[in-house]
């Protein structure tokens, strides 16, 4: 994108005021909710664990989730301080998941200037983020959180990195330095977030005419985040005993159907969210004769082949395509699960998905 496309508006105060407005505004009535689902297991039957101030550390060290393989202690840091400030009253924690929700959308506004340079698109993007109906299972379930948290942390490593790559703008060793604790911050609130560092290179292909390259800047920053990835899965084998969780019966042919029905459905839901349900009617199947993978595999290589096709003439859509591929690769069913499809999965990809529709207009 050209100089054209440069705003310099002085009101930067002014747009992200109005999403986070815009935010509170649609999801008040969430802060009505009650405790449901996964959250009666998770909060009303733990309240001594919640209750205990110890538990902000021994919760980094000691599993929580019993047999499941999870290890996500700032999610469970998140629901202590949230007990401490308003016990069982279930709007604190709603109110929590949609100020997080709220950040989330200036973190895109501000993600979205730094990449564009441009304020009215960035807002553009910022409020697509935070009105669009898949996001409302993360937001106003208060077990939804994990996906919210690790995408708060997420962006606030990929704008850290921005920072860095900008000296001119920002001390380059806090830039650098945060840009590394936020990466740990997002291994430790879900696994799925192992993904960033791809993300990270997405951003550095495609914008790399836009940053500046230091000396050395590639070993300093793919090597470490390599390390600390290397860290946390080391850390969660000890821990968990085990790296992923296991599901027998499985094999590459029987995973290959399932993976692009898996991900039609997650595409579809983004660019057409009717009849959002807390259970998808997902159907996997084995064959690759069935109509429901053919179908699937048609919208599957189309996106392909439209990404292939923008790389060079058309590069940011390209971008933003492969950003929502990789983001939903760890819940593509690659990785077999028990759940083969949530709604609340889809946040993270959702960050993109907003930059298009104004992408798209700048671009006619």
């Amino acid at each position: 994108m050209g100089a054209g496309l440069k705003d310099n508006s002085k009101s930067p105060v002014i747009y992200c005021a109005v999403i986070f407005l815009v935010t509170f505004g649609i999801y008040w009535n969430s802060l009505q909710g009650d405790f449901i689902w996964d959250d009666r297991g998770l909060i009303l039957e733990n309240t001594s664990y919640l209750g205990d101030w110890s538990n902000l550390v021994s919760t980094f060290t000691k599993p929580f989730f019993g047999t499941t393989p999870f290890y996500r202690p700032l999610l469970l840091v998140s629901f202590i301080l949230d007990y401490q400030l308003w016990g069982l009253n279930a709007f604190g924690y709603h109110f929590s998941n949609v100020l997080l929700h709220a950040l989330n959308g200036l973190m895109v506004y501000l993600l979205v200037f730094l990449l564009f340079k441009q304020r009215t698109f960035a807002l553009i993007a910022g409020l697509l983020f935070v009105t669009h109906p898949i996001q409302t299972e993360a937001v106003a379930w208060i077990s939804g959180r994990n996906d919210v948290l690790l995408t708060f942390f997420s962006l606030l490593t990929i704008i850290g990195y921005l920072k860095w790559r900008n000296p001119q703008r920002t001390k380059g060793f806090f830039a650098y330095a945060g840009f590394l604790l936020c990466y740990c911050c997002v291994l430790l609130t879900k696994e799925s977030g192992i993904i960033l560092p791809v993300l990270i290179v997405l951003v550095d292909y495609f914008f790399r005419n836009r940053l500046p390259h230091p000396v050395d800047g590639r070993r300093k920053i793919y090597l470490p985040l390599m390390l600390i990835s290397a860290l946390y899965i080391y850390v969660r084998i000890n821990l968990l005993g085990g790296a992923i969780q296991e599901v027998e019966g499985v094999n590459i042919f029987h995973t290959f159907p399932g993976v692009i029905i898996t991900y039609a459905y997650y595409f579809k839901m983004l660019l057409f969210p009717v009849v959002q349900t807390a259970s998808p009617p997902i159907l996997l199947v084995d064959s690759f004769q069935s109509p429901v993978f053919m179908t699937s595999l048609f919208l599957v290589g189309s996106l392909v082949v439209v990404t292939v096709a923008c790389w060079k003439r058309f590069r940011e859509l390209s971008f933003l395509l492969l950003w929502i591929i990789v983001a939903l690769l760890p819940f593509s069913g690659i990785i077999p699960h028990p759940v083969p499809a949530l709604e609340h999965r889809l946040y993270l990809a959702r960050v993109c998905l907003s930059m298009v529709i104004p992408l798209l207009f700048y671009r006619m």
